[in-house]
């Protein structure tokens, strides 16, 4: 057996594991750091060069890579073809480096979009949001072409450097549910001028926007005083 618990980086990584709900617990509760463990071993599916991966025992799934380098319009399906598993995660790295394409939809259910996921994707400009999105990863849609975002109203993580080089983001908005948010989130969003927040003031920290320049930020009025004493005037 493995002692140290965080043995394995804390990187958005997967695990899969044989059959049977004990061997799933057992894993668990050794306390890894692993991002999600399914069980059942590993299948996969491809659609339209979508890889899709999922445990014989879950009813969930997730959207594993694009393999289609010149895929000007991929589309996420909602579930895995052929199958009842709803695909709740986009993995680390899936769409990274491919910058065929300018939109996406993102199905409902997902809930999680991995490190990387959408690193380095230049031609992507607009993204329907899946309402029930609680996590975002480190460098998730870093060096994207995004110019605005509303963060669904489920939204509780923004990993590091998320938007980092993200120069062309102009508006963004925050709700109630927002936790926390990385360092660096949005660093060098030199066009962004406005931002509407519903979550409390220690959530922004100073260092996700770098540089401030000229930014006007909407505040809850309950939270209008702290957020002064957090960024000034």
């Amino acid at each position: 057996s493995i002692a140290d618990k965080t043995v394995f980086p804390k990187d958005d990584i997967i695990l899969y594991v044989p059959s049977g709900s004990s061997v799933k617990s057992n894993y668990s509760n050794r306390g890894w750091n692993f991002w999600r463990i399914y069980g059942g071993g590993r299948e996969t599916q491809e659609k339209d060069g979508l890889i899709y991966a999922y445990g014989k025992d879950e009813d969930v799934a997730v959207l594993l890579k694009n393999n289609d380098l010149n895929n000007t319009s991929p589309t996420i399906e909602p579930k895995v073809p052929g199958t009842e598993k709803l695909v709740t995660v986009i993995a680390k790295s899936a769409f990274a480096g491919k910058n065929k394409f300018k939109s996406l939809t993102i199905p409902d259910a997902v809930e999680a979009i991995g490190k990387n996921a959408f690193l380095n994707c230049s031609g992507l400009e607009k993204v329907t949001w899946p309402s029930k999105l609680k996590y975002i990863g480190d460098y998730a849609f870093g060096s994207t072409s995004l110019t605005s975002v509303e963060f669904p109203s489920a939204t509780e993580t923004i990993g590091e450097n998320a938007f980092r080089y993200c120069t062309k983001i102009e508006d963004i908005s925050f709700p109630e549910s927002l936790k926390s948010i990385g360092n660096y989130a949005f660093y060098d969003s030199k066009n962004l001028s406005k931002i509407n927040t519903a979550c409390k003031a220690f959530t922004l920290k100073d260092q996700a926007f770098w540089p401030i320049i000229n930014i006007k930020i909407y505040v809850p009025s309950k939270e209008r005083d702290n957020y002064i004493n957090m960024w000034g005037n």
